[in-house]
Formats: C-alpha cells, sequence, structure tokens
C-alpha cells in the first residue's frame, strides 16, 4: 500500500491516496516564544540530546515520557481512586519529576529526529497523538492531587485542560504552524504542573481544601479559576488565528477548498463539544451518580474520544486534507446519544418517546428473564405502555460506552500507524539505516 489506498469517511483505511502524497511532501512548521524554554530549559536539552545513542527512534524518547506520567497516573489510582484523599509524599515529589521528565522528552524527540535524520510526518503525529492522551493522564491525576473529587468540577477541570489542546490543534490546522506564546501550557504550565506537585509532597494535599485570603475560596478553587482564566485567553487567540487565517484565504474559498469558510471552520469544534455536552447531561441527570462513583471511567472513556477526534485532525493536517470530524467516530457519539435520550426520557416524563420505546420490539421481550438470571442489564419500569421504558443499568452502559471508546481509539492509532509506515516506507520505533 505504498501508494495510499482509497478510503470511505467510515470504512476503509484512514489515509487516502491524496493523503498519501500530502505525507511525502509535509515539513513541520512550528514556533516557542516561551522566554523558559529559550533561556532555561532549550540549552539544557541542547546539552542533554547528544548523549542519546543515533539508533534510538525519538518515537521510542516520545512514548518513554508518556509512560513516566502513566506509573505515577496508577500510583495515584491506588491512593486516590475517586480523586480525593491522600498520598505519600513521595507519590507527590514523583510525579512531579515524571512532568519534568515528560516535558523534557516531548521537547527532545524532536532534537533527536533532526540530529538523525528521521523526522517524519509519522513522528510528528505520534508525538501529538502521545500529547492528546496525556492531557486527559494529567489532568486526571491533578484532579486527585489538589482534591477536586468525584463531581463536575474534575469534569470542568478536565475538559478545560483537553478543550486548549483541541483548539490548538485547530489553529495549526488551519495556520499551517504551531504557535506558542511567551507562556504556554507546553512550558510554563508543566513547570507549574510540577511546582505544584512538590508543594503538596512538602505541605500535604489538606493544605487545597484549606480557606484562603481571598474571599475564603479555598486554595483548590483558586487554582480552578486561574486555570480556566488562562484557558479562555488562549483558547480565544487561537480562533482569532483560525480566523485570520479563513480571511486571508478567499481565493482557496473561491476554488471550492471548504475548509477555509467561515460557517465550516465553526464546525471544527462541534463533534468534540457534542461529546462533552452529552457527557455533562449524563453527568447531571444520572440517576444513580453515575461520576461520583466511577470518575476515572467517566473521564476516560471520553479521554479516548477527545485523543482519537484530535488526532484525527493532525492526521488531516499532515495529510494536507479535509477535515471530517464525523467519520467512524459517529457510532460512538450514537451510542452516547442513544444512552441520553432513554436516560432524558426517564428523568423529564417524555410520554410520545416511552409509547414509542414501549411499542418498539423490545416490547415483546420479557426483560425479568435477566434479572431473574442474575444478568442485570435492563431494568424495566412498570409494564403498561404509558409508563414503560427501559433503563439501561448505568455501570454497564458506562463500561460498554468506555471499551466502546477505547477500541475504536486502539483500532484507529494502529491503523494509522502501519499505514504510515507503508506509505513512508519506513518503522515506527526503529530508525532506517541511511543509505551509503
Amino acid at each position: 500500500m505504498p501508494s495510499g489506498v482509497r478510503r470511505s469517511r467510515y470504512f476503509g483505511g484512514y489515509v487516502s491516496e491524496e493523503g498519501a502524497n500530502g505525507l511525502k511532501a509535509y515539513k513541520y512548521a512550528g514556533s516557542d516564544k516561551s522566554l523558559m524554554l529559550k533561556y532555561i530549559t532549550n540549552p539544557m536539552y541542547n546539552r542533554i540530546v547528544v548523549y542519546f545513542p543515533v539508533w534510538l527512534a525519538p518515537n521510542l524518547i516520545t512514548l518513554s515520557g508518556l509512560l513516566c506520567t502513566f506509573v505515577t497516573y496508577w500510583i495515584f489510582h491506588y491512593y486516590c481512586p475517586l480523586l480525593e484523599g491522600h498520598a505519600p509524599w513521595w507519590a507527590y515529589m514523583l510525579n512531579g519529576f515524571a512532568i519534568l521528565a515528560y516535558q523534557a522528552l516531548d521537547a527532545m524527540d524532536g532534537k533527536q529526529a533532526r540530529r538523525t535524520g528521521s523526522a517524519t510526518a509519522l513522528g510528528v503525529l505520534f508525538d501529538h497523538g502521545c500529547d492528546a492522551l496525556n492531557a486527559t493522564v494529567m489532568s486526571v491525576t491533578m484532579c486527585a492531587v489538589v482534591q477536586y473529587g468525584p463531581g463536575v468540577t474534575s469534569f470542568v477541570f478536565w475538559f478545560v485542560a483537553v478543550l486548549v489542546f483541541y483548539s490548538a490543534t485547530v489553529e495549526e490546522y488551519y495556520t499551517g504552524e504551531l504557535r506558542l506564546a511567551i507562556i504556554n501550557g507546553p512550558n510554563e504550565g508543566l513547570a507549574i504542573a510540577a511546582g505544584v506537585n512538590f508543594i503538596t509532597a512538602a505541605i500535604g494535599a489538606s493544605f487545597w481544601t484549606q480557606q484562603s485570603p481571598i474571599f475564603g475560596i479555598t486554595w483548590n478553587w483558586i487554582l480552578f479559576i486561574v486555570t480556566c482564566g488562562c484557558a479562555f485567553f488562549t483558547i480565544t487567540q487561537n480562533f482569532f488565528h483560525v480566523l485570520l487565517a479563513v480571511r486571508e484565504n478567499k481565493a482557496k474559498v473561491e476554488g471550492g477548498y471548504g475548509k477555509f469558510r467561515y460557517r465550516v471552520a465553526l464546525t471544527r469544534l462541534l463533534p468534540f463539544l457534542c461529546v462533552v455536552f452529552l457527557s455533562l447531561a449524563w453527568v447531571l441527570l444520572s440517576p444513580t451518580n453515575i461520576m461520583l462513583r466511577h470518575p476515572r471511567i467517566v473521564l476516560w472513556a471520553l479521554g479516548f474520544l477527545f485523543s482519537k477526534l484530535v488526532t484525527q485532525l493532525m492526521l488531516a493536517h499532515v495529510c494536507d486534507e479535509e477535515y471530517h470530524p464525523v467519520g467512524k467516530t459517529i457510532s460512538v457519539i450514537a451510542f452516547l446519544g442513544a444512552h441520553m435520550l432513554f436516560n432524558l426520557a426517564h428523568q423529564v416524563e417524555i410520554p410520545a418517546l416511552k409509547y414509542l420505546i414501549g411499542t418498539s420490539i423490545l416490547k415483546p421481550f420479557n426483560m425479568s428473564v435477566f434479572a431473574d438470571r442474575g444478568m442485570n442489564i435492563l431494568v424495566p419500569t412498570p409494564s403498561n405502555v404509558e409508563n414503560s421504558v427501559l433503563v439501561p443499568h448505568e455501570d454497564v452502559v458506562l463500561y460498554e460506552f468506555f471499551i466502546i471508546a477505547m477500541i475504536s481509539y486502539v483500532h484507529f492509532i494502529i491503523g494509522v500507524t502501519r499505514e504510515i509506515t507503508e506509505i513512508l516506507g519506513i518503522q515506527c520505533f526503529v530508525i532506517k539505516p541511511r543509505r551509503e
């Protein structure tokens, strides 16, 4: 499949013939104005990277950074399963160092690629994919560190973290360049996150739930407000650059390139926002308080969906193709939407919807048979049509949603990696020897 494969938006491969040509022609463009990077970390990284063996593939460096934060994630999963409670002081110290290690390795993978002449579109996509996954890893762990607990606060904190990442990717898709400001997440943001962990190791996690002198607000809420404020500024800047790019490319609009139309640009966020708001409605309307009981599963199901959507966007960028934000992901979104429809009918009493469900092909089946056999999968309400509605057992639905999202994401990652390596004639974790 060296020249790419023809694909439909819903079936087949992920890289088209046109996309294969875009992959081969892709050149990374980016700028980082961070003062911390310029004067502190970058000189240090330049000295360290020369000690990496030339056979070490850049993607292995990227993956090693992600594994660092995954290790501490599981430590906090053990001590703080519900995103609250205290972990040993060394866990916070280790998490702080893991964040700094991730930051360093994420910066040095590109330096290693240029040093070994192995820079490719796959490396850019792999780096971005790991960053997308790490957005969920780190945000969930930070919720446990600062004691946000299993509620809407943790949900919103995760949403803010991933939305910043998504909006930056949309900007890169439209401008063709990743531009980072003087103060940005990959540099100062990660340094602050590491500092929060070091402070917590020194004074204890209970500090974050204590009242501050500022209107009596707890310290973790001050951090939450500052985070949301910085995120709002960053997202606004990202979309301002997107609108500028759309305006500056009117010629491409006249040529029929729909990407550079205002209404098309505004739709790039719709699938992600649809997923988030459907999930938030689920969390708020849940009859069994699903977020309070399974906060990590809820956030990881959404995290897999987010990672897939944002990596799909980056794939369209490196292939120089139109981004189709729904595609194969429509099945997962439809699953979530269908559950919300059932849940909403149960919560707000919609007679027409209940009648539709009650007279559907589900009605002839006696669902109590499953309950009698210990399979509490569907819990029926009274059997008459006007009041009957089948309410899915929320734990089962959640785990189904999680498994479907995870399988969809893993299939996408493996499929895209396989196709790109065949198109470019490279290996993902091995540097191809240079021809003399």
